[in-house]
């Protein structure tokens, strides 16, 4: 079986299969999480329950904001929930309303200056936002806001909203909010908190999701899935729908409005495959029915003679079992997660080849020994992941590895709210599947193909996002600043003792040099005419 090593000068991918050796290097990262409570006066516990079970859709940074007596309360830290808050912190969060987020960075650097929720006091009072999503017209809208003097404290793209409600001509604070989001593009799924209401507002493709439920007290619950409601024991009642603004108030109670004409909806089908957690119900499907049906569907598409199907955990499990019942073949655990890395660890200084996989995942030898074996995976990025896998089953004894992957081949990058890589860092934009196969070193290769992933959806594919596959944006990528360097502005942040930089965007830094450049043909100018 030929297949070449991932340092060979003959492998295309050799710069990029390079990169990294940890699991979250070769995944696409979790894009946020969002929360929201009204009505509960344990509103900031049931907030901080909430983003325990959102946890997975963001590690870098948390933070909670409470309404009590007319006044905002903010929490916010790096690292996981249980890092962020302790009994001490959520007792300085009082009040029956709360939003909170989990992040992981999309758009702006991993800093405490940009863990949301983010709170601003304008004429009108204060407001706080928490998003999940993607602008991808946010360095256009920067560039306006800064040009007619708005000063930016975060390189996050939620920064934007706050200063285009502020701007707003428009009465009351609805108005404002429908004037602001008139003008964002891309993906967004928001929660708002003010003195005296909760807003949840998502935009028209829907391509991000956004729950509502109720518990037994009356108390309103938006979340970015359903499995924060089950925790916090919600009662699931709706999505919120594409292009609907619910606002929930004190005195006049429960409002939905169509924020602006609704378009098709593009939810992102990659929430199904990988992102959500497997007992939720996004987009009114459940997610282990989904990946289930998955495993099925490469049983059909892609049988191979094998003894035994394993899982990469956690995302491929229910994939496998579905492979496995499909196939008649036994599903077992060749593979062992560990739950207790953390996100630093200290490597000995003899190298230990494929280090980072080895910390995460260790093979089942008894499982594996003399086996056929096939290896569910969710998907495969840039390849560094799969190749490392490959080769801890054979070392652990597997005769054959088959590799069979329960999405499409990624080809394209995201732009709606997922930390993605360029394309030409994708293995599968550069590779067909036989030359990644070789890659990977794998004795087979199969993806879910794209017609039976959208066959399974039936009536409703054309409502789901499938662009990091068939390259069929909804939103146009205009804003492609995600993909290049931007120039660094060493500027000193006070905030809660970090220590950070300000990303310049393109736009800055050309401004910045236009700048410079008239400042000195002035002095020269002005040194022409003294000697003159």
């Amino acid at each position: 079986m030929e297949w070449l090593s991932p340092t060979d000068s003959a492998n295309p991918m050799e710069k990029w299969l390079q990169r990294g050796d940890e699991r979250e290097g070769d995944a696409w990262r979790e894009e946020c999480g969002v929360v929201a409570i009204f009505g509960d006066p344990e509103a900031s516990r049931l907030c901080y329950l909430s983003l325990h079970a959102l946890q997975h859709r963001g590690q870098e940074g948390a933070g909670i904001v409470t309404a009590n007596e007319h006044t905002l309360h903010a929490v916010t830290g790096m690292g996981l929930v249980s890092e962020v808050f302790d009994e001490n912190k959520l007792k300085k969060l009082p009040g029956s309303s709360a939003i909170g987020h989990v992040r992981y960075a999309t758009a702006g650097a991993s800093v405490l200056k940009n863990v949301q929720p983010f709170v601003a006091g304008y004429r009108f009072g204060s407001l706080a936002v928490a998003h999940n999503g993607n602008l991808v017209n946010y360095s256009e809208l920067r560039a306006m806001l800064e040009e007619n003097g708005s000063i930016f404290n975060t390189s996050s793209d939620t920064e934007v909203i706050l200063h285009l409600i502020a701007i707003s001509k428009k009465r009351p604070f609805v108005a404002r909010l429908v004037d602001a989001c008139e003008q964002l593009e891309g993906a967004y799924s928001l929660v708002f908190l003010s003195e005296d209401k909760v807003v949840a507002v998502r935009d028209p493709h829907g391509f991000r999701p956004l729950v509502m439920g109720r518990k037994s007290n009356g108390a309103y619950v938006f979340a970015s899935e359903t499995c924060a409601l089950d925790l916090i024991e919600a009662k699931y009642e709706r999505e919120v729908q594409p292009g609907e603004m619910i606002v929930i108030d004190k005195t006049e109670g429960f409002t939905s409005s169509c924020l602006m004409p609704r378009t098709e909806r593009k939810a992102c089908i990659f929430e199904h495959i990988y992102f959500a957690l497997p007992n939720s119900i996004v987009f009114g499907r459940s997610v282990y029915g989904s990946r289930y049906a998955y495993g099925q569907i490469l049983a059909e598409t892609a049988p191979v003679e094998c003894d035994v199907v394993i899982a990469v955990p956690d995302s491929g499990v229910v994939a496998a079992l579905g492979y496995a019942d499909r196939a008649k073949v036994p599903f077992q655990q060749g593979l062992i997660r560990s739950h207790y890395v953390g996100r630093t660890f200290i490597e000995p200084s003899q190298k230990i080849r494929d280090f980072g996989v080895k910390l995460k995942l260790a093979p089942v030898a008894e499982v594996l020994k003399g086996k056929r074996v096939v290896v569910i995976d969710d998907s495969i990025v840039r390849g560094t992941t799969s190749i490392k896998i490959v080769r801890l089953l054979k070392e652990a004894g597997a005769t054959e590895v088959h590799m069979r992957i329960a999405s499409p081949p990624i080809t394209g990058s995201c732009y709606y709210g997922v930390d993605t890589p360029s394309k030409e860092e994708l293995i599968s934009y550069r590779l067909n599947v036989e030359d990644t196969r070789k890659v990977l070193g794998a004795d087979s290769l199969a993806f879910l193909p794209l017609e039976r992933l959208r066959g399974m959806l039936g009536d409703e594919a054309p409502k789901f996002c499938d662009a990091c596959f068939s390259g069929n944006y909804a939103v146009p990528p205009r804003d492609l600043t995600k993909l290049k360097e931007e120039t660094m502005k060493p500027v000193q942040i006070v905030n809660e003792g970090f220590e950070g930089k300000i990303e310049a965007t393109p736009e800055e830094a050309k401004a910045a040099e236009q700048e410079a450049l008239a400042a000195q043909k002035e002095a020269e100018a002005a040194s022409a005419g003294v000697v003159a």
